[in-house]
């Protein structure tokens, strides 16, 4: 779970500093998203 929270908050810290290249003018992001974050496998 601790990786899982790790990778999606430092996936949203990347997007907040790009997200002004993308920015249209409505003030949208139309492509810029974060899917698939899964776990795939987990070791003690």
């Amino acid at each position: 779970m601790e990786a899982l929270c790790g990778v999606s908050v430092a996936l949203l810290c990347i997007w907040d500093m790009v997200k002004y290249l993308e920015k249209d003018e409505r003030g949208q992001y139309p492509s810029t998203k974060i899917t698939d974050l899964k776990v795939i496998s987990k070791e003690v």
